[in-house]
């Protein structure tokens, strides 16, 4: 806790009431938790921020049991820093949102060549029957397509 902390040494932070070092957006939960503690209930892991002693916050992961000691109940937390590791899923995220972007703007541009090349080669067949109707060569048997008409 000392170095999640930043704190030089122990006194630093003993006799330091508990919400002071985790963020104010997570002290109701915390203070839920302390009471299913003290009721003798363990609580799940949760990821909250603490607070440094430079200010600074600090994503952990925290977890508690009670337990007891000479008669006195205690609590046990195990706090994790993940600060890494909601970098890392922070840069996955955004990797998949680049991704998204990607794969949306390789479909509109496949859907546009395709639909370009499908219009090009009608109008290529529209022109080669419209020269063979001028120059005569059409015969018979062939279907002439005359757009719009």
């Amino acid at each position: 806790m000392q170095g999640i902390l930043k704190a030089t040494s122990a006194e630093q932070l003993i006799g330091t009431p508990v919400l002071k070092r985790i963020a104010p957006e997570f002290h109701s939960v915390v203070q839920d938790r302390i009471h299913k503690l003290t009721k003798g209930q363990p609580v799940q892991l949760m990821d909250e921020k603490f607070v440094r002693l430079d200010g600074l916050r600090v994503d952990v992961a925290v977890t508690a049991i009670p337990t007891s000691f000479d008669g006195t109940t205690l609590m046990q937390v195990l706090v994790l820093d993940i600060t890494d590791r909601k970098r890392t899923e922070e840069t996955l995220r955004q990797r998949e949102r680049d991704l998204r972007v990607v794969i949306e703007e390789r479909e509109r541009i496949s859907q546009d060549l395709h639909d370009g090349v499908l219009q090009s080669l009608f109008a290529g067949g529209l022109t080669a029957e419209t020269a063979k109707l001028k120059t005569g060569r059409a015969t018979g048997g062939e279907r002439v397509w005359i757009a719009g008409g």
